[in-house]
């Protein structure tokens, strides 16, 4: 399985936000593992890198960021996934860009904590503890 992390669930982990820090890490560890492939928006890396940097200082964030690569691809942001993000007219045109970026590159399912920005989704979405639960019954 294909699976895109939504930028709220790593900052989960790498921001130690409780309560949701046990269930992101646990869905996140599935990528580590390979029991799940996992993904990263493009779009999202430099909103990473500002917010880590913002809660952690640049060194520790760079570190951050280094660690998430070794765990997840990038879902590319082209053309394409801009302009049918922009025809979706979602609310967050964030939500828009990732969405449209991991349906284009073929990935099944989005894991977020944020379902309401997503309750328009083409695309399977799950919170972290649905894909846990998902993986383990496969």
């Amino acid at each position: 399985m294909r699976v895109l992390f939504d930028l709220n669930v790593l900052l989960d982990v790498l921001l130690n936000r409780v309560p949701h820090t046990a269930d992101s890490t646990a869905a996140l560890r599935l990528a580590e593992t390979h029991a799940v492939e996992g993904y990263l928006c493009a779009a999202g890396v430099d909103t990473l890198d500002y917010l880590l940097t913002r809660g952690l200082g640049r060194k520790k964030a760079r570190l951050h960021l280094g660690t998430i690569r070794k765990i997840l691809r990038i879902a590319e942001v082209t053309e394409t996934v801009i302009d049918t993000a922009l025809a979706l007219d979602w609310p967050d045109l964030e939500d828009a860009i990732t969405h449209e970026s991991a349906r284009l590159q073929g990935i099944d399912v989005i894991v977020t904590r944020d379902i309401k920005g997503f309750s328009s989704a083409p695309l399977p979405i799950y919170t972290p503890s649905e894909l846990i639960a998902t993986v383990a019954v496969n």
